[in-house]
């Protein structure tokens, strides 16, 4: 297994030759909290967000094929996808409609922010809207204190290291969270 800095200069270089598709935001609002059963109860509303780089990218096809498999509408993304330039402009601000006014906007609410795939997650973020990432991790994790401060977490780290499971795909893991992995079968 290679150490993180190995892992974080391969990501590097990925997040810089290749581009962000679409952004896919859930925002979550508590509305009460059952102490008898402990069940949390909320309302969410999801949002995706079709992107289009104004920077040549490498598009891979493996990668591209699981995209399609999976729902993933290229056409749509051409067509419809927020045209954006990697890095942050000064002076940008919630109200603009780019990817990083979106992302400012989110950081700075200071909410907990979760992933799922996480590292891959922040790096494409870091390295798309925000600025070019660091030569070293170090420098990488600094700045993510600075940037998430209302905490981030990755739903993939989390089972794999802190739930011992071996297989940490989403669907995987919400449908055995939630029992429902026996009809699925």
């Amino acid at each position: 297994m290679c150490s993180f800095e190995v892992r974080y200069k391969i990501m590097r270089d990925v997040a810089d030759s290749h581009a962000v598709l679409s952004l896919g935001v859930a925002c979550f609002q508590w509305v009460e909290l059952h102490s008898s059963s402990q069940q949390i109860s909320c309302e969410v509303e999801v949002f995706n967000i079709w992107l289009l780089s104004q920077r040549p990218y490498v598009i891979d096809p493996q990668s591209s094929k699981f995209l399609i498999n999976h729902g993933f509408d290229f056409n749509k993304q051409f067509a419809k996808g927020l045209p954006y330039s990697p890095g942050f402009s000064e002076g940008v601000r919630p109200t603009d409609h780019t990817p990083q006014a979106l992302l400012a906007h989110i950081l700075t609410s200071k909410k907990p922010v979760v992933f799922h795939n996480g590292l891959v997650d922040v790096l494409f973020l870091y390295h798309s809207f925000y600025t070019s990432l660091p030569p070293s991790s170090n420098s990488f994790l600094a700045d993510l204190t600075e940037l998430f401060q209302g905490g981030a977490y990755d739903t993939k780290a989390i089972a794999e290291y802190k739930m011992g499971e071996t297989a940490s795909y989403l669907e995987y893991i919400f449908r055995k969270r939630c029992g429902w992995y026996s009809v699925f079968i």
